[in-house]
C-alpha cells in the first residue's frame, strides 16, 4: 500500500511583468542551484524510451508552454536533484501506425517534498506593457510536508525571498469602467505587486492590476492622499 503524505500548501498570487520574472527567476537559481523545472520526454514518438529533459530556469519557459501534461498546464519546481518521473507508452493517435511509440509522463507522477506549482504564469515583457492597460495575476503554489518544523521553516525561507520582489501593501481598489476608489488596503492584502508592474501601473493613470479576469474592479499602487481617503478594508473576493 502507497503511503499516504500530509501535506500543507501556500499560495500566493502574484502580479509581474516580465522583468519581475526575471529577477526573481535569477534569485531562485542562486538560493536553489539544484531546483528544476517542468520535466518533459525529450522527445514525443521514437521507438526508445526518451530521457527527460528540465529546465533550469523559470524565466526561460515561455509563457505559452503548457507543462507536463499531468500537471494539467501547472509548471513545476522540484527541489530534489535525484528526483525522475516516469516516461510512459501512450495510445497511438487515431493516424497513426499501430506499433507507433508515442511517450509522455506518467500520470500524477509522485513528485517529492517540497515542491512548487506556478500556475496561469503570465508576464507581460516591455513591447506588450505598452500596447495594454492592464493584466492578471500568477499563482504560485508551495507544497511541503504538514507539521514538519524544518519544512515549515524551509516554506518560510522560500517565500521571504519572494517578498523582496513584490509587496501587499498600499493598495487601491477602484470600481471599472469609472475607476472610483472604492477601498483601500495599508497591509496584509491577499495580492502582491511585483516591483516592475508597480512601476508599470504608476506611469499612466489608465493602467491597473485585473484579478481574475474580473471586469467589475480593479487595484492600483496606493498614494498616500489615497491611503487617508478610505479606511483599510479586506478586498472584494473573487468574483463566481
Amino acid at each position: 500500500m502507497t503511503e499516504q503524505r500530509k501535506f500543507t500548501v501556500k499560495t500566493r498570487y502574484v502580479w509581474f511583468t516580465l522583468a519581475d520574472w526575471q529577477a526573481f527567476s535569477d534569485a531562485l537559481a542562486e538560493a536553489y542551484p539544484q531546483a528544476r523545472y517542468d520535466f518533459r520526454p525529450a522527445y514525443d514518438v521514437g521507438q526508445d524510451r526518451p530521457e527527460i529533459v528540465w529546465e533550469n530556469r523559470i524565466a526561460d519557459i515561455p509563457f505559452s508552454r503548457k507543462g507536463a501534461s499531468s500537471w494539467a498546464g501547472d509548471i513545476p519546481m522540484i527541489f530534489d536533484p535525484d528526483w525522475q518521473p516516469t516516461s510512459t507508452r501512450y495510445i497511438p493517435l487515431y493516424n497513426e501506425p499501430p506499433d507507433t511509440m508515442r511517450w509522455g509522463i506518467a500520470q500524477t507522477p509522485r513528485t517529492p517534498l517540497p515542491f512548487v506549482k506556478f500556475q496561469d504564469r503570465v508576464g507581460p515583457d516591455t513591447n506588450e506593457l505598452a500596447t495594454i492597460t492592464t493584466f492578471r495575476e500568477s499563482h504560485i503554489h508551495y507544497f511541503c510536508l504538514a507539521d514538519n518544523k524544518p519544512a515549515a521553516a524551509e516554506m518560510r525561507r522560500y517565500f521571504r525571498l519572494l517578498d523582496k520582489f513584490c509587496t501587499n501593501r498600499n493598495q487601491a481598489y477602484y470600481r471599472l469602467p469609472s475607476f472610483e476608489l472604492i477601498r483601500t488596503e495599508a497591509k496584509g492584502s491577499w495580492y502582491w505587486f511585483g516591483h516592475d508592474a508597480i512601476r508599470w501601473v504608476r506611469e499612466d493613470s489608465r493602467r491597473s492590476l485585473n484579478y481574475a479576469g474580473s471586469t467589475s474592479w480593479a487595484m492600483r499602487p496606493c498614494t498616500e492622499e489615497e491611503m487617508v481617503a478610505l479606511p483599510a478594508q479586506r478586498p472584494p473576493v473573487q468574483e463566481s
